[in-house]
């Protein structure tokens, strides 16, 4: 899949200096031949910076509020990541991760509850701000609503051909013919083959959960044609029907195009904002699984949005989306990140412009 590059339209301008050659007095001359090693010291830089810490921990509950096992609530194990690499934690006695060394600042907290397969079921992302010489404690209850339950719902399957309805995609690509598959829920779901320009089947009483809907388009060889689509978290209710579409992309054009948008929640944001100097958006976009960086840009704030071309279209091999990750951050003293919101599972669609927006905020004070 290939990586992005960011329009240069998005980026910073900069200046390019032009190299002056000095003529030195003979003094400064000979002080200067003495090269860096017997240079006179700096200024002493002074104590380290205080480092803080941070314990995130997690639990799960019933709608009721009542206290829920690893067990009855499904989990295999949770995903924490707070700024850097991820970590996970079987579930279990342990329901609780802590970070040391970290500078002052605010960070951002992804909290991910997988099933006992390891799939991602459900994420909870939010920020938190560190201190020196402290620990920051944050919490998170994950709500389960479907305890022990055998109740069944309906699950209707739809799938598109490269953004097309199959009574078109189908002919145009060659394909005759799909394979569902049903994964990762509570319940085996046996899977099926339908014919493409049918573009839809409705299963019925599937045990209600947490299910991975996957869909591969066949030729008249029955072999497949072009990339499978993947949904995940495809959560079945019971007595309710849930409807889940999924687009084949069988070609990827060159270039997959994504406007990131922004906007400041509030009055005081705009005010610590608007400078000088202005804040400024830094937007990443990346791979969902394994966060290889596709490519950056950034932008004064008062600007409102970035444009990124030539990112992968559709999903990974994997079934991944991209992630893109907005920082908002004042560069008045330094360099200080205010804010970062994380949109993930971004899937861009052939001949087509996707936009993404956020809210960005600014804490309080200086």
């Amino acid at each position: 899949m290939p990586y992005g590059r960011a329009d240069p339209r998005s980026a910073p301008h900069r200046k390019t200096g032009r190299l002056l050659h000095l003529v030195l007095p003979s003094g400064l001359a000979a002080m200067a031949a003495l090269g860096c090693d017997e240079a006179a010291p700096g200024p002493d830089p002074g104590p380290a910076a205080p480092v803080g810490s941070a314990l995130i921990s997690w639990s799960f509950a019933s709608a009721s509020g009542d206290a829920v096992s690893c067990s009855a609530a499904g989990v295999g194990s949770v995903r924490v990541q707070l700024g850097g690499e991820p970590r996970t934690i079987v579930c279990g006695d342990t329901m609780s991760t802590r970070f040391e060394d970290l500078l002052p600042g605010r960070f951002p907290v992804v909290i991910e509850r997988l099933s006992t397969s390891g799939a991602v079921v459900e994420t909870h992302l939010n920020n938190i701000q560190v201190a020196g010489l402290e620990e920051t404690t944050y919490t998170h209850v994950f709500s389960i609503s479907n305890i022990g339950g055998s109740g069944v719902g309906t699950l209707e399957i739809r799938w598109f051909i490269d953004g097309d309805v199959p009574a078109r995609g189908c002919a145009a690509t060659g394909g005759v013919s799909i394979r569902a598959v049903i994964l990762d829920g509570p319940a085996d779901v046996p899977p099926f083959t339908a014919p493409c320009t049918e573009g839809s089947r409705t299963l019925e009483g599937i045990r209600q959960g947490n299910y991975r809907v996957q869909v591969t388009l066949l030729d008249l060889s029955e072999q497949p044609v072009g990339f499978p689509a993947l949904e995940n978290g495809v959560f079945v209710t019971q007595n309710m029907t849930e409807t889940v579409s999924l687009d084949i992309v069988t070609q990827l054009p060159v270039a997959g195009q994504l406007l990131a948008r922004w906007t400041l929640s509030s009055t005081g944001t705009e005010a610590r904002c608007a400078g000088p100097p202005e804040c400024t958006v830094e937007v990443s976009v990346r791979t969902d699984v394994s966060q290889s960086v596709s490519t950056t840009a950034s932008a004064a704030v008062s600007r409102g949005a970035v444009f990124f071309e030539d990112l992968p279209v559709g999903r990974s091999p994997e079934g991944a989306g991209l992630r893109a990750t907005y920082r908002l951050i004042e560069r008045a003293l330094g360099s200080q990140v205010l804010d970062t919101e994380i949109v993930r599972d971004i899937v861009l669609q052939p001949s087509r412009t996707g936009t993404v927006t956020v809210e960005l905020a600014a804490p309080d004070g200086g």
